[in-house]
């Protein structure tokens, strides 16, 4: 789940929450896994709402998995950091080498 600031909400009393998934392809033997990536927006609501939207969004989905939680405050050279830190990343243990 990705909760981001809506643009032009100079106040930030609202934010746009995003579901993140992706699936890996089963690699070919000495291949590495192929990764794609899909991000579907869920909505917009007021920040005192994100939490348990979030939590409603995951029991739907039936995730067994406790959300990686990570804030950044809008700032973008964390931002940034962040994506450089899971660009291309494999999450699933039995991918990991």
């Amino acid at each position: 789940m990705l909760s981001v600031f809506v643009d032009g909400d100079e106040a930030r009393r609202t934010r746009t929450i995003h579901t993140v998934r992706y699936v890996l392809e089963p690699p070919a033997p000495r291949a590495r896994p192929v990764r794609a990536d899909e991000v579907a927006e869920q909505g917009t609501v007021p920040v005192d709402r994100v939490g348990r939207i979030i939590e409603g969004v995951l029991r739907r989905l039936d995730e067994p998995e406790t959300p990686d939680l990570r804030e950044i405050g809008g700032d973008q050279a964390r931002w940034n950091e962040l994506l450089a830190s899971l660009s291309g990343g494999v999450l699933d243990q039995r991918y990991r080498e």
